[in-house]
């Protein structure tokens, strides 16, 4: 493995004495060697402690590496997760990411790779690496929606915004009931022009605020990571023709304004039963995402 001197140069570690490669673990009650430049930078990544006075090996000491490995892949996630690197950017190159942590460029690979088969990241031949997802939730619920029909995505919004509803009804707040209605006037006036993706935009703006009126974080997670789907699914049912009802939805934000759970989840499920069971009229069989992505 190649590692960094302080001035940035790679060199190889040496072994720790002839005959036994530098990857051999040194015999018992023998002091294992230091790796030079494979430790984090001052104020990147915390070093390792000086060696307990009693002269005794750290039992942890072999898994040094892996561990070195675990705190990149942390600091590559909170530069992900904070937005820092947006999703669709790319992030910087291996040599830069060695030189910005501190280690080697095997390490920040390993590191790297990690976050790809989290579906966090994605090599593209070429090009560089990309931001694909802001979390393992993200990326894994995007795979699974990728290409899924319109049915089965409607079937799991139905599940998602019913229970919605119903918590939304409980903990809204003034502002809550404000955004929704401010939403459906804005869908009502787009529709007005003849603006379709304008309504699309908009109904699925109001789904969103409804979901965040629930104030469950891990519902509301949950649902953010799913909002490409909604917004897909929305879009394609307005630009199919659906007819705009200028009164669609008014009597589920009324529900949540009256606090009442049990009319909530009911308008909700009515509203997403209509459709399904115009999309299992036409017969739909194309894949449910298009790839547009929900707006931000």
């Amino acid at each position: 493995m190649q590692v960094t001197q302080p001035g940035g140069a790679p060199v190889d570690p040496p072994s720790a004495e002839p005959g036994r490669s530098a990857d051999t673990p040194a015999p018992a009650g023998a002091a294992a060697p230091d790796v030079p430049g494979d430790t984090p930078a001052q104020g990147t990544l915390p070093a390792a402690g000086p060696a307990p006075a009693t002269g005794e090996i750290p039992s942890l000491r072999t898994a040094r590496r892996t561990g070195l490995i675990d705190q990149v892949i942390e600091q590559l996630r909170e530069q992900i997760v904070a937005g820092t690197w947006p999703i669709g950017g790319r992030i910087p190159t291996e040599a830069e990411l060695a030189q910005l942590t501190g280690t080697s460029r095997n390490t920040v690979r390993e590191a790297v790779q990690s976050l790809v088969h989290a579906g966090l990241l994605e090599r593209r031949q070429g090009s560089g690496t990309y931001v694909l997802a802001a979390s393992e939730l993200a990326g894994a619920v995007s795979r699974r929606v990728a290409g899924a029909h319109q049915h089965h995505i409607l079937e799991v919004r139905r599940a998602l915004e019913v229970g919605a509803a119903r918590l939304a009804a409980q903990r809204r707040t003034t502002e809550d009931v404000a955004r929704m209605r401010e939403l459906i006037d804005a869908r009502n006036a787009a529709a007005e022009r003849g603006d379709l993706t304008g309504v699309a935009r908009n109904d699925f703006a109001l789904h969103r605020a409804i979901g965040q009126a629930a104030h469950n974080p891990v519902l509301n997670e949950l649902y953010e990571h799913f909002l490409d789907a909604v917004y897909d699914s929305i879009l394609h049912s307005t630009l199919r023709g659906r007819a705009q009802n200028p009164g669609e939805h008014v009597g589920l934000v009324e529900a949540i304004s009256d606090h009442d759970g049990d009319r909530a989840a009911s308008e909700a499920a009515c509203d997403l039963d209509h459709v399904l069971q115009v999309e299992g009229r036409d017969g739909e069989e194309s894949p449910g995402t298009a790839g547009h992505g929900a707006p931000g």
